[in-house]
């Protein structure tokens, strides 16, 4: 998965949420990216990821609640989990 897109609506944030989800990348956005992903993702990477979740709280209330949303249905069945967003979201 890239970070290097800035996120500029709340439907580009929401999306990358769930790419988080699907990559198995989600965390508690308030913990910072290097102390999850230090030795998992190379230092660009990670110092991406933090711009990125950085803009997701400028973009949505509660980010949070996506992060858990989407894990709820990932984890449960992430055929219809990926189905469902494609659909809601007209991809």
């Amino acid at each position: 998965m890239k970070f290097n897109k800035k996120l500029t609506t709340p439907e580009k944030a929401k999306h990358f949420i769930k790419d988080l989800v699907i990559n198995d990348l989600d965390f508690h956005f308030d913990t910072p990216a290097i102390e999850i992903f230090k030795g998992r993702l190379s230092e660009l990477e990670i110092e991406q990821l933090q711009i990125r979740v950085n803009e997701i709280f400028k973009l949505l209330d509660d980010p949070f609640k996506y992060s858990v949303f989407y894990g709820n249905l990932y984890y449960g069945d992430p055929i219809a989990f990926k189905k469902l967003f494609n659909f809601i979201y007209k991809k």
